[in-house]
């Protein structure tokens, strides 16, 4: 592969990570993760529980990772007490 395909195939790449969303802070993740509380009717995350949450930037499946793990301990939590 020449130089020049490479350095092609590396701007498509970029360009297509630039076109995912992703969360770039604590409060961009407080606000995701509160947009599913707020559809559950559950309380909402506080701003340092969204900073321990938060692990440096985060595209949507790593989102969905640790939304996954969030709600599913809350509901095991929740299924135990009863």
């Amino acid at each position: 592969m020449a130089f020049e395909d490479m350095h092609q195939e590396q701007r498509l790449l970029l360009e297509q990570q630039m076109q995912r969303p992703q969360l770039g802070s604590p409060s961009e993740l407080r606000e995701a993760m509160n947009s599913i509380c707020r559809q559950c009717e559950m309380e909402e995350i506080d701003e340092a529980e969204a900073i321990d949450l938060y692990d440096g930037t985060m595209d949507a499946g790593v989102f969905y990772q640790i939304a996954h793990e969030y709600f599913s301990t809350l509901c095991r939590t929740l299924t135990m007490a009863v």
